[in-house]
């Protein structure tokens, strides 16, 4: 990812060592703001110096006169957070948007953000900025009354330095956020609003820049030879223009398990407000980024001036090869068949508006299809989606612009501001993710209209790119074969065609500087979830007045330009494994996307109750329902045993009915009410490169059987060497009677915007899917909120948010809910006039102490903690729990938290207390007198013959320490003859406890200004830090 900085310069107190992980360390977080409160700034919500700034916005649709002044009532406005996408929540309106369905039939706008936030006083030169993923399209930005600046690319992620506009008296500041989605301004769907993450973020003023990391590894293929890695670190430093800073930069190579793997130190002078610092970092035995095995590291990079860390900024990266040549694509040498998919940002039903759970649905679903390489069309995607992508082990072709200099036909096209903004652009995206060792080529352009003075500005996009990142190739989506378009598409390393034929393939190859393209669009086949018609036709147009397509893998747009290639999925799949030239390809698309939905963009029903909204050639449709073309480039590109059959087995009694079957199996038996109809079986073969393949004797990718109809149930019997290895099956089903609810996720995050996403299957009395059910559901929410409905059908105008109705579409529809908070489970309900009441819950984990919201230091371990029921916490007048974090924990506490950990065991009670100072009524006797008969405590000897417990005093860092290591039933290991502490002495009672403590990695102490760590035995121990001690200790046992 990005740079995450872990000191706040808004926050009284200095970052010092940590107690456990040996990371820095900030003041206490404040806990999030009642809904319109003013959000005070504190510890980074997000990072430790970037403060998550998404919560409690106010929002207001129309553009009300002063909305950027200061002091300006908005307590009329609607209270919400961001990411928002304010377009979707509307009706669709066929005559509202001069481009309608390229629109998506959503009305284009204005709309304000306004925000108070309150900071205490800055220091002397620190510098405080305002940081924006994303907003669309137009984003005019205001601090208390003044404008800061007005940025127009609605993808690129855009950042502004606020500190001279605030006020740091202790009074309210204000930013107001005016957005223009203008209309005849894109061709497709592109939402309104701030819909991707917002951040504030304070510097030092000596820090790292944003975004000014840059780590490359350009000798990584020699250097594996000798098992190691060679990190070429540049690091951008910024100070005050008018002084000079000696600054000492220290770069940590940190791997998966937080272990330093490697380190390197530079000084130096930064003079005239910034310095590049170049080092060369090696990693002994580096695990590589691939795409089965995503490894990534961190770079820690602390700035120290004077002696004094002033910033930490960590880039998360990872370390692979990447070739083009005319072999095609190399992954770390190994040679990798780009498996692609184009995407649009939005995420269907909940519009443009960000959310990573909606996200990671998304590419589970194309993982499991075989997908390993995504092309952002034709933008900037989030930043958070290519971090998903780094994690994930997805390739991706990252593109800047849909059009350059020269309009298409719109006429508030970003073309406007191109003479201005397109290298500002351009280098945002490239500087913002660099370091992702997913992204793998960028993108200048999609289908440009070509201008006079368009090889120029090709020129100037490829050295834009190239000054921000030189260690990744460039590539252009081309759809012109003319001259002067293969003349511009030759400057880039890598071209991109766009539905080229196999002539177009040859042509485009040979002009490649790599020698190797991809094919950057193909198929735009189009498919509605649970149509089928004329299996035996592809169909070209005319293409029926049902504006639905089949789903027979036969029914294909036809451009009037491009390649002369658009084609089925099977014909797709065929003309890339038959050349030799080529990486890859890139479906048209993935999923389907809102607006652009060709062929159908003038056509609807005359009553305007249906009229095509969105794409159909989506794999997966609006609602993340899988069409059945996902099943064939399953079939295709992974090895998983898998049959499908399609279509459905609900027909008119003798009518007969061509049926499929996809499969990876050798053969497919298939049975009508366990009757064998016939086994089909596919050919061996080879492709050009070599590859082995399975095909038809007629070159099918399918099996196929023509079965005059009868009722009952078809089933798929797929085997391979003769092993049965999959099976599927279809049942004619009578009518609706039933709802069945089933979540992607029986628990889900209460507090981190997690969504649960429900689908909503329409039954028979024998409970059979009803494939062809259009019954109007009712959903109703308890424990959360109905957040958007959806059932994948193209061409319904039925609003996606603010109503709890849908009908299904083909047997299904989605829900979508939230968690509203309280930490209750979300119980669904879906009714429908005749059926049986479909339900579902789904549990949530919020936080469990008011006083410990997320993002503080041990968030995660407190949490662990309460859900373990290792601590119950404070419980408060209003019914919430107090963990009080910063609090020193009790002896007579720890004796309890041991004990819950240990799993409450039965205590033989003494008639006569251990210890004389702990009473039979003491409120953790039980819990003490089993520390003593355990062994774990010995307590202090009066001089008597009796002991006391001292049950209320802390407990030491180095008696804890003795706790833990008899809990764990005092372990054999090497005691280290050297401490690995500087205040720690091997003569120390506890020296073999703590010496325990540091080799297991449950404790690593502090490290001091002179490098060295130290283990403070004697200070107590506080609660927050026993919680990561307690879970630490709780996963090595």
């Amino acid at each position: 990812m990005h740079g995450r900085r872990t000191r706040s310069a808004l926050v009284a107190g200095v970052a010092c060592a940590a107690l456990l992980a040996g990371t820095a360390v900030t003041a206490n977080a404040a806990p999030a703001p009642d809904p319109g409160a003013d959000q005070v700034i504190s510890a980074g919500d997000v990072d430790g110096r970037s403060t998550n700034f998404n919560s409690d916005w106010k929002f207001v649709r129309g553009n009300p006169a002063g909305a950027e002044e200061l002091g300006f009532d908005d307590d009329s406005w609607r209270t919400l957070d961001v990411p928002h996408d304010w377009m979707i929540e509307q009706d669709f309106n066929v005559t509202a948007n001069p481009l309608a369905a390229l629109a998506g039939h959503l009305s284009a706008g204005t709309a304000w953000y306004r925000k108070s936030f309150t900071v205490p006083e800055v220091a002397l030169g620190q510098r405080v900025s305002l940081d924006f993923d994303g907003v669309q399209q137009i984003a005019t930005v205001f601090i208390n009354g003044e404008q800061v600046g007005v940025h127009h690319h609605g993808y690129t992620a855009f950042s502004y330095d606020i500190t001279d506009y605030l006020t740091t008296d202790g009074s309210a500041n204000e930013v107001a956020v005016k957005t223009d989605s203008l209309d005849y301004s894109t061709r497709w769907y592109a939402g309104g609003g701030i819909y991707r993450d917002v951040a504030l973020t304070v510097t030092d003023a000596v820090h790292v820049k944003r975004d000014g990391t840059f780590i490359t590894t350009p000798t990584l293929a020699d250097d594996l030879a000798s098992q190691e890695a060679n990190l070429a670190v540049a690091t951008e430093i910024e100070a005050p223009e008018d002084a000079s800073s000696e600054v000492t930069l220290v770069t940590d190579v940190v791997d998966a398990t937080g272990e330093v793997v490697a380190t390197d130190t530079v000084s130096g002078t930064v003079t005239g407000g910034e310095h590049t610092f170049d080092q060369t970092i090696t990693v002994a035995d580096p695990e590589l980024w691939s795409i089965d095995r995503p490894y990534l590291y961190d770079v820690v990079s602390r700035v120290m001036v004077e002696g004094e860390q002033v910033d930490t900024y960590t880039t998360s990266t990872g370390l692979r090869t990447i070739e083009f040549n005319s072999d095609g694509f190399a992954l770390n040498g190994e040679y990798v068949e780009l498996r692609g998919v184009n995407l649009h940002s939005d995420l269907g039903s909940l519009g443009m508006a960000y959310n990573e759970s909606a996200a990671r649905r998304q590419l589970v679903t194309l993982k499991e299809m075989g997908t390993n390489a995504i092309r952002t069309a034709h933008n900037p995607t989030a930043r958070n989606f290519i971090e998903l992508a780094d994690e994930m082990g997805f390739v991706v072709v990252e593109e800047a612009f849909d059009n350059w200099e020269t309009p298409r036909f719109l006429a508030n096209e970003y073309t406007k501001w191109w003479a201005t903004d397109a290298e500002m652009d351009m280098k945002a995206m490239v500087r913002r993710d660099r370091n992702s060792p997913s992204v793998i080529m960028w993108s200048i352009g999609n289908e440009i209209t070509y201008g006079p003075t368009s090889a120029a500005t090709a020129d100037s996009l490829i050295e834009w790119t190239n000054e921000e990142d030189g260690s990744r190739p460039t590539t252009l989506g081309n759809n012109k074969y003319d001259e002067n378009s293969l003349s511009i598409l030759s400057k880039v390393d890598v071209p991109g065609a766009n539905y080229p034929n196999p002539q177009r393939m040859d042509e485009v190859a040979a002009l490649s500087p790599t020698g190797t393209f991809i094919s950057s669009e193909v198929s735009f086949s189009m498919q509605s979830r649970g149509y089928y018609y004329e299996p035996n036709q592809v169909i070209k147009g005319p293409y029926g007045t049902e504006m639905q397509g089949s789903s027979y893998d036969n029914h294909v747009h036809v451009q009037s330009t491009g390649g002369g290639g658009t084609t089925t999925h099977s014909e797709t799949i065929q003309r890339d494994r038959n050349n030799v030239h080529t990486a890859g390809s890139f479906v048209w698309t993935g999923i389907d996307h809102l607006g652009e939905p060709l062929p159908f963009i003038n056509g609807g029903s005359g009553d305007k109750t249906e009229w095509a909204r969105s794409t159909y050639t989506g794999l997966i449709d609006t609602a993340m329902f899988k069409k059945d073309v996902w099943y064939l480039y399953q079939s295709q590109w992974t090895d998983t045993p898998m049959v499908h059959l399609l279509p459905h087995w609900n027909w008119t009694e003798g009518e007969t009915v061509q049926v499929w079957a996809y499969t990876n199996a050798d053969s497919v038996k298939l049975y009508l009410n366990d009757e064998l109809v016939g086994e089909r079986t596919f050919e061996d073969k080879n492709s050009p490169r070599g590859e082995a393949y399975r095909e038809t004797a007629d070159g099918k990718l399918h099996l196929s059987w023509d079965i005059p109809f009868t009722p009952g149930t078809l089933r798929a019997e797929a085997y391979a060497d003769g092993e049965l290895i999959a099976t599927d099956e279809v049942t004619t089903a009578g009518d609706s009677a039933a709802i069945e609810l089933t979540p992607d996720a029986t628990t889900i995050d209460g507090d981190n915007g997690d969504l649960a996403f429900i689908t909503a299957d329409i039954l028979d009395a024998q409970g059979t899917f009803v494939p062809r059910a259009t019954d109007n559901l009712t959903f109703e929410v308890t424990g959360g909120t109905l957040v958007a409905t959806d059932n994948g059908n193209p061409i319904s105008l039925e609003k996606f948010q603010g109503t709890n109705q849908r009908k299904a579409f083909s047997g299904k529809a989605l829900a979508i809910v939230r968690p509203d908070g309280s930490g209750a489970p979300i119980r669904v309900t879906a009714t429908a006039d005749g059926l049986e009441v479909g339900s579902t819950v789904i549990r949530t984990t919020s936080p469990m102490f008011s006083d410990v919201p997320e993002g503080v230091q041990f968030y995660d371990e407190i949490q662990w903690l309460g859900r373990a029921g290792v601590s119950t916490g404070w419980v408060q007048a209003d019914g919430t729990r107090e963990y009080r974090p910063l609090n020193s924990i009790a002896r007579d506490a720890m004796a309890a938290f041991l004990y819950r950990l240990a799993g409450s065991p039965e205590v033989q009670l003494p008639a006569t207390s251990p210890f004389t100072d702990v009473k039979p009524d003491n409120q953790f006797y039980k819990e003490i007198v089993w520390l003593s008969q355990e062994g774990i405590s010995t307590g202090w000897d009066n001089g008597d013959g009796t002991f006391s417990f001292r049950p209320l005093d802390p407990i030491a860092r180095d008696a804890m320490a003795a706790f833990l290591y008899r809990s764990a039933d005092s372990p054999s290991f090497e005691v280290p003859a050297i401490s690995p502490f500087q205040d720690v002495f091997t003569s120390d009672q506890f020296y073999e406890e703590i010496a325990w403590m540091h080799a297991t990695g449950v404790a690593t102490g502090w490290q001091g200004n002179d490098g060295r760590d130290y283990y403070r035995s004697l200070a107590p121990v506080a609660r927050d830090a026993m919680a990561a001690f307690l879970s630490r200790y709780h996963e090595l046992s």
